[in-house]
């Protein structure tokens, strides 16, 4: 715990993943298109009273502009929900849902939500603490770990590196792989054997590509190198130590449990329920978490 303490406050990549979580704390959410449900009061509004007395003053004067701020675009946009953390310091200063979850319920900040891409900060944080305590190096080269990923293979003279997948320079990208949605892929190990049929577009290290799979491969190698599967080790080693009782990993979020707020795409301004691809599985997506699920500091 301590040392993830300590990575968490002075590593680079450590406070970029604060950063990342903080912004996902504010996570809209959708729900049924009905204007009914799309009330703007806000639901288990929270402060606390750390700042001094002046200071507190003009941080709920701020506060008060979010609000009026949140509920008018709720009321106005076609976003039926949306759960808010704001923090001030080490405190959480103010918790708030508005609109509708979920078939007509409130948001509140205890609403579960996919996490989508920022699942991917979770990941990178495994990796590091399996780094940290010398499982594996950012410089292995990935077959070291995961035999048989193509870049590796396709690249013989620049070698895929772990370091070249939390950085996005893989050498694969999303776009040139036509497989990625495919429901017959649940887990990471499922997605290392599809990615034998991958091309790369570019040598390791030499091009930025977004890629969901290099995040998924990512995921293998915790998997290979905790002797865990990839969702238990996030438990035992992330969430578990930062107090965060209430985030977890999925296989695939699509998967997830029915209280997870129902996703929406908004189409000629009006929002329309849509379930989250299959194609986000660990270490890409698949984490699930609350707006008020915050690390304990």
């Amino acid at each position: 715990m301590a040392r993830l303490d300590r990575f968490v406050r002075t590593s680079r990549l450590g406070k970029a993943w604060l950063g990342l979580l903080v912004a996902g704390a504010v996570l809209a959410a959708v729900a049924p298109a009905v204007r009914a449900a799309r009330e703007a009061d806000p639901v288990n509004r929270v402060r606390t009273d750390a700042a001094e007395p002046a200071a507190a003053e003009t941080l709920d004067a701020h506060l008060e502009d979010l609000e009026g701020y949140l509920a008018e675009e709720v009321a106005v946009s076609p976003l039926p929900g949306l759960a808010v953390a704001v923090t001030h310091g080490d405190e959480i200063v103010h918790l708030a849902g508005y609109g509708s979850a979920a078939h007509g319920e409130p948001m509140t900040p205890d609403t579960p939500m996919r996490l989508a891409s920022l699942s991917k900060s979770f990941t990178a944080l495994a990796v590091l603490r399996l780094a940290e305590e010398g499982a594996l190096d950012l410089d292995d080269p990935v077959r070291d770990h995961v035999p048989g990923v193509v870049p590796a293979d396709h690249h013989a003279g620049t070698p895929l590196t772990l370091r070249h997948l939390l950085n996005q320079t893989g050498g694969l990208a999303d776009r040139s792989f036509d497989r990625l949605w495919d429901l017959d892929v649940e887990t990471p190990a499922d997605r290392v054997t599809q990615l034998a049929g991958a091309e790369p577009v570019a040598q390791p290290g030499t091009a930025h590509r977004y890629s969901n799979p290099n995040y998924e491969i990512l995921a293998r190698v915790v998997e290979v190198a905790s002797g865990e599967t990839f969702d238990d080790y996030l438990d035992e080693a992330v969430f578990g130590p930062l107090g965060m009782d209430d985030t977890a990993g999925h296989a695939r979020t699509d998967l997830a449990t029915p209280e997870v707020a129902q996703g929406h795409v908004v189409a000629f301004g009006v929002p329309v329920a849509r379930d989250e691809p299959p194609g986000f599985i660990a270490g890409s997506g698949g984490v699930v978490s609350t707006a008020s699920d915050s690390p304990e500091r």
